[in-house]
């Protein structure tokens, strides 16, 4: 009996050991993602900038005077148009911030657009509004979450 107990403890204990490395894992990918938030905030306040920028010249530009319902649906087509540009290079951009060469990666993406070390907003014809820093959550869902739900399929 106490033989068939200690061998239940220590097929437990290999059980618990495996869950702790898959959390483990699971925090250290967050935590190699949060840098590529400077990053990621950057780009965005770059491009926005550029966006408000080329929207006041439209509108100057119009030849009437434009409502406020139309600057509105404007500046929603403008806001989509930028969010599904940027959407598939941003999301790459988190994941590869879990590789090794993350630092390359980042690097090469501030320099791709123009984003000067040190300066959130970019290069001097940035300059986008203020936002705080959005640090990202951690996984909703851990490791040995997703394998239970994989199982009860």
């Amino acid at each position: 009996v106490v033989e068939a107990n200690i061998k239940e403890r220590q097929k437990e204990a290999e059980k618990a050991e495996q869950i702790i490395a898959q959390e483990v894992d699971v925090m250290e990918r967050w935590l190699k993602s949060l840098n590529v938030v400077p990053t990621i905030i950057a780009i965005r306040e770059k491009v926005e900038a550029i966006r408000k920028s080329e929207m006041e010249k439209a509108v100057s530009r119009w030849g009437k005077p434009l409502n406020e319902e139309e600057i509105r649906n404007i500046e929603f087509l403008t806001q989509n148009i930028i969010n599904k540009i940027l959407h598939y290079p941003l999301t790459a951009l988190k994941e590869e911030a879990h590789l090794s060469s993350s630092d390359q990666v980042i690097q090469a993406t501030r320099r791709l657009f123009d984003l000067q070390e040190g300066n959130q907003g970019g290069s001097s014809r940035g300059g986008g509004r203020e936002e705080e820093a959005q640090i990202p959550e951690t996984p909703v869902e851990s490791a040995s979450e997703q394998q239970d739900r994989k199982e009860s399929r």
